[in-house]
């Protein structure tokens, strides 16, 4: 998931929760297991794991997570995860309106949430999680109910054992540096299929080439070129699916230098070429 995008959560049938099972996505993205690339929403999302493992990357940190362990996505927080283990995924991802918690705390914004793995009600937050994933999945009367009082109880143990002040966690510097990188991510998820180089996109944003090279690799975890690279087999995974486009069309499409180079880095990140991917996807469509 390398690409920096702003992502708008529909919740119209749970509002005011999204509720995503982790199998539910393993199934949906199939050969990219579950890379979910780098994005912000408002919402406010707790992401759980259950009895596997994935990897995690949230405003430049990179960690593993393993059974058991949750992490929270304050709203506004870049954050992308992949690497799951796909035979044993039990796990949910719940993302709460940023509307909704803006109607019921009016200073929202002030605040912060981590979760501490050590803290009493840790457990008690992560039984929260699984009993909601558990009535979504069930689906049965009064459903709409049984997600209400759980998202209470969810929120109640947020607001009163995982609350911090936003200034009390980070220096307005740090601050400022994670609002500039989702600006940067922003800016090269629209103009990725333009040939922008390094020294073009550090000349936009007022830093040096080289220190821009160096900040860019030790807050997104890859280099400027393998970011954008990233961003254009993406783009083009969703080419393959939906669209009758010829190798070669989809290539000049999303700004690869030509389709053998397109062919080669499609390859490297999903494992199998191009017009394999297709042929898989629709292959298991069709069975469906």
């Amino acid at each position: 998931m390398e690409r920096g995008y702003y992502e708008i959560n529909r919740m119209t049938r749970n509002y005011p929760v999204k509720i995503v099972p982790h199998e539910h996505l393993i199934e949906s993205t199939h050969l990219d297991n579950g890379h979910i690339l780098k994005h912000w929403h408002r919402s406010i999302e707790i992401f759980w794991v259950a009895n596997s493992s994935c990897m995690i990357w949230k405003n430049g940190q990179t960690k593993k997570m393993v059974a058991n362990d949750m992490e929270i996505m304050n709203s506004g927080e870049a954050h992308e995860y992949y690497g799951f283990a796909q035979d044993t995924t039990y796990g949910c991802s719940i993302l709460i309106s940023y509307k909704f918690l803006k109607e019921l705390f009016a200073d929202i914004d002030n605040y912060h949430f981590i979760l501490d793995r050590n803290h009493p009600s840790y457990n008690k937050l992560m039984d929260a999680v699984s009993r909601m994933k558990d009535i979504y999945l069930q689906n049965e009367e009064l459903y709409n109910l049984q997600i209400r009082s759980v998202l209470y109880e969810i929120l109640y143990l947020l607001m009163k054992d995982f609350k911090y002040d936003k200034h009390e966690v980070f220096d307005v510097q740090t601050q400022k540096y994670a609002e500039r990188y989702k600006e940067i991510l922003s800016y090269m998820n629209e103009h990725y299929k333009e040939n922008i180089t390094l020294n073009e996109v550090a000349e936009h944003f007022g830093y040096t080439s080289e220190y821009f090279s160096r900040s860019f690799k030790k807050y997104i975890g890859i280099n400027y070129k393998d970011h954008i690279k990233s961003l254009r087999v993406n783009a083009a995974k969703k080419l393959l699916l939906e669209s009758d486009k010829t190798i070669t069309d989809i290539a000049f499409e999303i700004g690869a230098p030509d389709s053998k180079a397109f062919i080669r880095d499609f390859k490297n990140a999903y494992g199998v070429t191009p017009l394999k991917f297709r042929k898989v996807h629709r292959d298991m469509s069709k069975i469906d």
